[in-house]
């Protein structure tokens, strides 16, 4: 019994700090978010709630792209479905359940500008015809009509959309948003989560001790 009180902290430290790493290394590593594509016949793939989303996207101009798998570190893969609008050469997202979805939509320019606007709270950031991010809470209509107010800021400013309809482009510019504003995003989300780590780990060290 009186092992296990000694022991007792030692396990709850360590538990608390498995529980934190992987928001840590979020923040020291925003470019390790593993991202790979699903094959349409995939398992993974929830094919009512896909046609579900395809069905309620579709009067926004949206139309189904594919779906993939993303992974963060030492998290469980998330699977997102892709939808793309080709009048304004931008990617949509959508993840969730049948009860409730999340959308974002994504626009990648030549030279590596960014335009994200999504349905749900979200940092907002901009820097001008560099990268506009932020999130309101609308329909995917409302949203779209948004997103695309912002995407004519830029193309006004001489920037064209590089955004093509494949899957493969679709993760080339999630790829090159985490390298620029997304990742200095995730940093900015798991900040408090690393500080939070290392404190528990300073503990730890002087226990040890």
């Amino acid at each position: 019994m009186h092992l296990w009180k000694i022991a007792l902290p030692y396990l709850l430290g360590l538990f608390v700090a498995w529980r934190l790493l992987p928001g840590a290394l979020c923040c020291l590593f925003p470019r390790r978010v593993r991202l790979h594509p699903l094959d349409p016949e995939s398992k993974r793939i929830d094919a009512p709630l896909f046609e579900a989303m395809t069905e309620e996207l579709a009067p926004a101009g949206l139309r189904p792209l594919g779906a993939h798998l993303e992974g963060r570190p030492l998290r469980r893969t998330r699977v997102i479905y892709d939808f793309y609008l080709e009048e304004q050469r931008t990617f949509a997202s959508a993840e969730g359940s049948r009860a409730g979805a999340r959308l974002t939509l994504l626009t990648p320019f030549h030279g590596g500008a960014f335009v994200l606007t999504a349905d749900h709270a979200r940092p907002a950031a901009q820097r001008p015809l560099r990268y506009l991010a932020g999130g309101i809470a609308a329909k995917p209509e409302q949203v779209v009509a948004a997103h695309r107010r912002r995407v004519e800021q830029f193309e006004a400013g001489g920037l064209t959309p590089s955004a093509e309809a494949t899957l493969a482009s679709r993760l080339q510019a999630e790829r090159d948003w985490l390298s620029g504003p997304g990742g200095r995003e995730l940093r900015l989300a798991n900040l408090t989560t690393l500080l939070l780590f290392l404190f528990g780990a300073a503990i730890l060290a002087a226990l040890v001790k």
